[in-house]
């Protein structure tokens, strides 16, 4: 969790996008509830 906050803070401070993709349901919700919802690629709008 602590590596993929600094990952989402230098992307935001650069002005990139960073989502992952791929990821169990339960890294998903372990992610929502860390606050990094934001990370999660909604795979079904890029479909």
């Amino acid at each position: 969790i602590t590596m993929l906050n600094a990952i989402r803070t230098v992307a935001h401070n650069r002005d990139v996008r960073v989502h992952l993709t791929g990821v169990q349901p339960y890294v998903a919700q372990v992610l929502t509830i860390a606050g990094l919802r934001d990370l999660l690629s909604d795979e079904r709008s890029e479909s």
